[in-house]
């Protein structure tokens, strides 16, 4: 109260309201009637805001800098109308305020699915049950649900009412982006009580409503030579098809055969062929889609918005530092409790919000309550983690290992002949288990989708990353980790690679069903995914206690009466040292395969399928262009799930 006092002494002091009335009269006299109208109500929203800020909040202490912040929160919620202010004009608005009585005509627009009447908020924090039982208390809260839809009816009854000569009610069947929209249910309850009122669709009927401006409807129109059959398209096609533009877009087809130029692939490329694992999955993917974005350096348009937070970069973040932190304290993050972990996830969340965030003081409580939700998911994720460490001999030495010129380790260098490939990325995880002066490593891939390893993939040329970089380590990292360790090691032993699954699961149960449960079905929705060592030993000081389905790792093991030791179950995700390194050599040469192709100026147009429902085509960002017509004799690629045991053979030898 006494900050809204001292605003209100100030405004006093330097004779606001009657500036306001001046720069009003000046409007008017300049002829700009509605804006003078508005700023003749500015004090008294100004006044009132301050009343109700000094109401709610009087006896609140708060300094300078958080009222400033609060008193902008409350302006905001404040709408500056106006009504017409003389003969003949025409006012813009929304419906509450727009629409008022004699109106001789109306034009109603946006009347869209959703739009009119509004579709509900579905971010409220309370369910229609809290609300009953708040309102059963006395607590007033504004309109939701049935009520909201209620006055969403009054106030549209009210707009049709309120003209005199004419109504027009209009809706857009495309949205900004070009997509489909309907329109609402509205429309039909207008026709429906009004049999014979005039109606007309426009769209359908010549081009002129798709796009006032030329070029945009022009390449709407040519959006139907690639496929889009969306009414939007249709129109401003029939519209614009006997364009000199659209009928050389026609004309245009994808190139078929290779590059032939040298001076052409090392313009596009570079002498030497620097890849990266995502590049390497878009080649094996498509040629034509990696033609398109690593050679052309093409980018679709997008829609100019601000991006929500990356979920998987916080998680990677969180992750990172929290495990860092607690592997500085005295034995390591194993031995670290709840509450240790619970204070080295909150320090690396706040050094998230504090680096990459600039604080979230200027966020929208949205923004806050999210995430707010996101860091109790890391935290639960950070004690999935350390809950596999804590029953493992295996922990992280390393994080974000950059392989790059210039980074932690060189990229890796594949060599044939004159052809040169390299490889650069980075691993989230390393970790390592030293035994008679050996490092045993795991490269570990954190993933916030539903990935999983496939051999199958790698035989297509897919997510190879992990297994190359495992290599790379075992080649390059045994100094980096001799002084990092300080301790005696004679080699690198390659031990496996796995995919962490960084994400909330909420697994199906009873309401009844009991922690320990709940906990169990979690743990297998978060089970690892990928390629471990058939070593006995090493998979016991991967996770303690092994037997029947491995808590955290792919691996199953099992017990035959007559038999003094367990065994390794055949649906075990696990390859002895020999294998690794047939498979090392294998995705070497698919690396040194997608580089001769390059070499030959390979830009096919080959999109992968997977099965009949999907394929690459569906998701890429250069369909457009591509124009992929299977009708016109493009054909996609099949690629064939292989089993493990068929994945070995190809390669050489027997599982």
């Amino acid at each position: 109260a006494d900050c809204v006092r001292a605003l209100y002494d100030f405004l006093c002091m330097v004779d606001t309201p009657q500036r306001l009335s001046d720069r009003a009269a000046a409007h008017e006299a300049a002829g700009r009637l509605q804006l003078a109208d508005e700023y003749r109500q500015l004090w008294e929203i100004l006044v009132s805001a301050m009343e109700q800020f000094a109401w709610v909040c009087g006896e609140t202490p708060l300094s300078a800098q958080r009222f400033a912040q609060l008193f902008r929160l409350v302006l905001g919620e404040y709408d500056v109308g106006t009504i017409p202010v003389s003969l003949d004009r025409v006012t813009c608005g929304s419906i509450d305020r727009a629409c008022g009585e004699n109106a001789k005509y109306l034009i109603l627009l946006g009347v869209n699915d959703g739009l009119i009447p509004k579709a509900p908020a579905l971010t409220s924090l309370l369910s229609d049950m809290d609300r009953d039982k708040l309102d059963a208390l006395g607590v007033e809260l504004k309109a939701a649900g049935a009520e909201r839809l209620l006055m969403e009816q009054e106030t549209l009854y009210k707009a049709l009412a309120c003209s005199t000569d004419a109504l027009l009610l209009s809706y857009h069947t495309s949205d900004a982006a070009g997509g489909e929209a309907r329109p609402s249910y509205f429309i039909g309850t207008v026709t429906s009580l009004l049999p014979g009122v005039p109606f007309s669709d426009h769209l359908t009927e010549s081009g002129h409503d798709r796009l006032q401006a030329e070029r945009p409807a022009v390449e709407a129109a040519c959006a139907w030579l690639s496929g889009d059959r969306s009414p939007a398209v249709r129109a401003a096609y029939a519209y614009y098809k006997d364009d000199t533009r659209v009928l050389e877009a026609a004309a245009q087809r994808r190139g078929r055969g290779p590059l032939t130029s040298p001076h052409t692939i090392d313009g596009l490329y570079g002498k030497s062929l620097n890849l990266t694992a995502s590049r390497v999955d878009t080649f094996y993917s498509c040629r034509f889609a990696f033609f398109m974005q690593y050679g052309l350096k093409a980018k679709p348009r997008r829609v100019a918005k601000f991006d929500a937070l990356e979920t998987g970069t916080f998680l990677h973040y969180v992750l990172e530092h929290a495990l860092d932190a607690l592997g500085k304290q005295e034995g390591g993050a194993a031995a670290a409790d709840k509450a240790a972990a619970g204070r080295a996830c909150r320090a690396a969340v706040r050094q998230y919000v504090d680096e990459e965030l600039g604080g979230l003081e200027d966020k929208s409580a949205r923004f806050r309550y999210l995430f707010g939700r996101l860091t109790r998911m890391a935290a639960q994720v950070l004690e999935n983690v350390l809950d596999e460490l804590r029953v493992s001999d295996f922990a992280p030495i390393d994080y974000e290992v950059d392989f790059s010129r210039g980074g932690d380790l060189p990229p890796v260098c594949c060599e044939e002949g004159a052809l040169s490939v390299s490889l650069s990325g980075k691993v989230d995880r390393v970790d390592g288990y030293i035994k008679n002066g050996r490092l045993y490593l795991r490269v570990m891939d954190y993933k916030s989708g539903k990935k999983s390893f496939s051999l199958s993939d790698i035989w297509h040329g897919l997510n190879m990353q992990l297994i190359i970089y495992l290599y790379a380590l075992q080649r390059e990292g045994l100094e980096r980790y001799r002084a990092r360790l300080t301790a005696e090691l004679n080699e690198i032993v390659p031990a496996g690679v796995l995919y962490v699954p960084v994400r909330d699961e909420l697994p199906e149960a009873a309401r009844d069903v009991d922690e320990d449960t709940l906990r169990a079905l979690r743990d297998k929705a978060l089970r690892r995914s990928g390629l471990l060592s058939d070593d006995m030993a090493l998979l016991e000081a991967m996770e303690h206690g092994l037997s029947g389905d491995g808590r955290f790792i792919p691996v199953t093991i099992k017990t035959k009466k007559g038999e003094d030791a367990p065994s390794i179950a055949a649906k075990s995700a696990v390859a002895g040292l020999e294998q690794f390194g047939r498979l090392a050599r294998y995705t070497h040469e698919k690396l040194l395969e997608m580089g001769r192709l390059l070499r030959e100026g390979s830009v096919v147009a080959d999109p992968c399928k997977k099965d009949k429902k999907s394929s690459f085509c569906d998701w890429c960002d250069f369909r457009a262009a591509c124009r992929f017509d299977e009708t016109a004799g493009d054909r996609a690629r099949w690629l064939r799930h292989l089993s493990d045991e068929e994945f070995w053979q190809q390669v050489g030898g027997e599982r």
